[in-house]
C-alpha cells in the first residue's frame, strides 16, 4: 500500500494477530494510524514519507514484538505516546520529522534499541529517562536546531556514536555520570558550546572527536590529553579558540590534527614529539608562526617521521622552514595562497612528496627540483619565472600553471619526456604527461597543427619502429571576458581516438582552467587549435 492515496486504515479495533509487517510509506495523505492493540506480533511498521501523517496513536507503544519503526519525513507528525517501552525495539528512526517537539519517556530499560535517529526534528530537549536506553549503540540529532540542553549525566554505556552535528543552540555538554569506553565517535560541529565537561576523561575508548566550527568554542580542558584512544581531533572553523593543551602530544593515538581556519596562535611543543600524526591541516590559520617558519628550528629536533599530509594554506606565511627535509614520509604539501617567495632547495631530499599545492602564491617566483613528484598546481602564481625539471620516473604526472604568466619555460613537457625515457622500460610502463601553460600560440616543435577544433592525422607505414616513445597532444583555447562566477567550472576537455584494424580506442584529457579559490574572467571555452606531434629518440 506504499505510495498510495490512503487517507486511513480503518475505525476501531480489529483482529490482527498474524499481521507481521505494515508498509505505507510515502502515503501522502494519510493522517493518523489507527489503534494497532490487536497486532501483537507486529514487527516491521514503515510510515516514512508520510508527510501529512499528524499522530501515531498511544497503542504502539504496547508492541512488545515490534522491531523496526520508521517515520522518517513525516513532516506534520507532532504527537508521539508520552511513554514507549517496546522491549524488542531495535531500530527507531524520526529523522527530518521537523515539527516534532518532544520525544516520550522510556519507562523501561529498553535494552535492545541500537540505533535511534533524531536529525533534523524539532525537540528541544532530551528526557533524563533516555539513559535507560542501555543497549543505545547510534543517537543522530544531527540538525535540531531547536535542543538546548541535553540530560545531566550521561550514562549510556554502550554508546558508539553521538551526533550532534548543528544543534546551533546547544551550549553544554553535560558531565559523564559514567564510564562510557564504547564511544568511538563524538560529533560536535557547528554547535554553540564553549567548552568540553572535567569528566569527558571517562571517554576512554574515543578515537573521534570533531568540533568543526564552534565559533563560541573558547577552551579545551587539559583532561582531554587522557584521551589514549584518540586518534582523529577536529577544531577547524573554531575561531575564537587560541590556545590548545601544552600536553596535547600526550596523546600518543593521534594520528590526525586538523586546526584549519581556526585562531589557534601557537602549536604546543609537546605535539612535535608525537611519532603517529600523520596528518597536519592548519589551513587559513593565519595567525600561526610556528613551528613551520623559517624562524622556528622545532621540525629539526623533534621527529616528524610518520608525517604523510601537510596542509598550511591560507596561513599568511612569509617563509618555509629549510627543515621540511626531516619530514621523510611527507606525500602531500599544500601551501596555496601564502606570500611566499620560495621554497627551500631541501625539498629535493623529501623522497616520498608526490603532491605539490602553491596555488596563488602570487609572491613565489620558482619551484626548486623535486625527487618524486607526480602533481604540481601552481596556478595564479602570477610571478613564477623557473620550475627545475622533476627528477622523477612516476610515470602519470600532471603539472597546472595556468596564469603563470611570467613563466618561460615552453619546453618543459619536452625536458619532463626526455628525462623519463633514460629508464629502459618506458613500452612496460607508459608515461603519461599532463601539463597546462599560459601560452596564446602553439609550440612550433609539434608537426600536425589546425586551428579548428579537431584535427586528423593519417598514421605513416612503420610508425610504431624502435625510435617511437610516444604522442603529444596540445590544445590552445581562448577564454574572453565573461561573468566570473562560471570561473570553477571552466576546462578544457579534449577527446582522441585510434582507428585501427582492431577497433576504435579512446580517451580523453582535461585541463581545469579556474578553481573555486581564483578570480578571474572567462567565457564558454572557444579552441584556437588542436595539435599532434611525434615523439621519437634520437637516431645514432
Amino acid at each position: 500500500m506504499g505510495c498510495s492515496y490512503i487517507k486511513q486504515l480503518w475505525d476501531g479495533i480489529q483482529a490482527l494477530q498474524n499481521l507481521k509487517i505494515i508498509k505505507l510509506s510515502h502515503c501522502q495523505y494519510l493522517v493518523e494510524i489507527p489503534d494497532l492493540i490487536e497486532a501483537i506480533n507486529l514487527q516491521k511498521l514503515f510510515l516514512d514519507g508520510c508527510s501529512s501523517l499528524f499522530e501515531v496513536h498511544s497503542s504502539i507503544s504496547a508492541l512488545q514484538n515490534l522491531h523496526f519503526l520508521d517515520l522518517k519525513g513525516c513532516k506534520q507528525l507532532k504527537i508521539l505516546p508520552s511513554c514507549i517501552h517496546m522491549k524488542s525495539l531495535r531500530i527507531l528512526r524520526l529523522s527530518s520529522c521537523s515539527n516534532l517537539e518532544k520525544f516520550p519517556e522510556i519507562s523501561e530499560v529498553m535494552v535492545k534499541l541500537k540505533w535511534l535517529y533524531l536529525d533534523g526534528t524539532a525537540i528541544k530537549e532530551l528526557p533524563s529517562s533516555i539513559n535507560n536506553l542501555t543497549g543505545i549503540v547510534t543517537l543522530d540529532l544531527k540538525g535540531c536546531t531547536e535542543l538546548k540542553t541535553l540530560p545531566t549525566g550521561i550514562q549510556m554505556s554502550s554508546l558508539q556514536t553521538l551526533v550532534l552535528v548543528g544543534c546551533s543552540n546547544l551550549e553544554k555538554f553535560p558531565e559523564i555520570s559514567g564510564i562510557m569506553k564504547e564511544l568511538l565517535e563524538l560529533r560536535l560541529d557547528e554547535t554553540a558550546i564553549e567548552g568540553l565537561p572535567s569528566s569527558i576523561d571517562r571517554l576512554l575508548g574515543i578515537k573521534k572527536l570533531s568540533m568543526r566550527n564552534c565559533k563560541s568554542l573558547k577552551l579545551l580542558p587539559d583532561i582531554i590529553c587522557n584521551l589514549a584512544d584518540l586518534t582523529h581531533l577536529d577544531l577547524s572553523g573554531c575561531s575564537v579558540l587560541h590556545k590548545l593543551p601544552e600536553k596535547l602530544g600526550d596523546l600518543e593515538s593521534l594520528t590526525c590534527l586538523e586546526v584549519l581556519g581556526s585562531g589557534i596562535k601557537h602549536f604546543p611543543f609537546s605535539v612535535c614529539s608525537n611519532k603517529k600524526l600523520v596528518r597536519y591541516s592548519f589551513h587559513e590559520c593565519e595567525e600561526m608562526l610556528e613551528p613551520f617558519s623559517s624562524s622556528s628550528s622545532l621540525i629539526r629536533y623533534y621527529s616528524f617521521s610518520c608525517l604523510v599530509h601537510l596542509d598550511l594554506s591560507d596561513c599568511n606565511l612569509l617563509e618555509f622552514s629549510d627543515a621540511v627535509a626531516h619530514l621523510p614520509s611527507l606525500k602531500t604539501l599544500k601551501l596555496c595562497r601564502n606570500n611566499l617567495e620560495c621554497l627551500p632547495a631541501t625539498m629535493n631530499q623529501l623522497g616520498c612528496l608526490t603532491h605539490l599545492e602553491v596555488k596563488a602564491c602570487r609572491r613565489l617566483k620558482s619551484i626548486p627540483e623535486l625527487s618524486s613528484i607526480s602533481y604540481i598546481n601552481a596556478q595564479y602564481c602570477a610571478a613564477l619565472e623557473t620550475v627545475s625539471t622533476p627528477k622523477t620516473d612516476c610515470r602519470n604526472l600532471d603539472f597546472r600553471f595556468s596564469n603563470c604568466f611570467r613563466l618561460l619555460q615552453v619546453n618543459l613537457f619536452i625536458d619532463i619526456v626526455e628525462t623519463h625515457f633514460v629508464y629502459q622500460d618506458y613500452h612496460l610502463r607508459p608515461l603519461s604527461c599532463n601539463t597546462c601553460f599560459p601560452e596564446s600560440e602553439i609550440p612550433n616543435w609539434f608537426s600536425h597543427q589546425s586551428r579548428a577544433s579537431s584535427i586528423t592525422v593519417q598514421l605513416p607505414p612503420n610508425w610504431f619502429d624502435k625510435l617511437f616513445l610516444g604522442l603529444a597532444l596540445c590544445a590552445v583555447s581562448c577564454f574572453n571576458e565573461a561573468d566570473p562566477s562560471y570561473a570553477p567550472h571552466v576546462a578544457a576537455l579534449c577527446y582522441c581516438t585510434f582507428k585501427g584494424n582492431q577497433g576504435d580506442h579512446n580517451f580523453s584529457f582535461i585541463c581545469k582552467i579556474a578553481d573555486s579559490w581564483s578570480q578571474i574572467t572567462c567565457s564558454w571555452n572557444t579552441y584556437h587549435g588542436l595539435n599532434l606531434a611525434w615523439l621519437k629518440k634520437e637516431s645514432r
